[in-house]
C-alpha cells in the first residue's frame, strides 16, 4: 500500500511525497517501507532547482539544476 500527495506552496515551488508499506508473500523477507520527497523551485522561466529524498534500503539525496528550452 501507498500514499502519496502533491503540493504547491507557492507559484514556484512544488512539493511530492510518497510513503509505501511492501509485504512479501511467502518470503521469509521481513516488511519494508520506503519514503521519497521530491521538491521543484523555479528560479526564472527556463531554470529551476530540484531536490531528491528517497530512504528504500538505502538514503539517496540529488541536487540539480535544469534549463529548459
Amino acid at each position: 500500500s501507498s500514499i502519496f500527495g502533491n503540493t504547491k506552496l507557492s507559484n514556484k515551488t512544488n512539493f511530492k511525497f510518497e510513503i509505501e508499506h511492501r509485504s512479501h508473500l511467502d518470503s521469509i523477507q521481513k516488511n519494508e517501507m520506503s519514503f521519497s520527497l521530491e521538491g521543484r523551485h523555479s528560479l526564472a522561466k527556463n531554470f529551476d532547482v530540484r531536490f531528491l529524498y528517497t530512504d528504500d534500503k538505502a538514503r539517496e539525496f540529488s541536487l540539480s539544476l535544469g534549463y529548459y528550452w
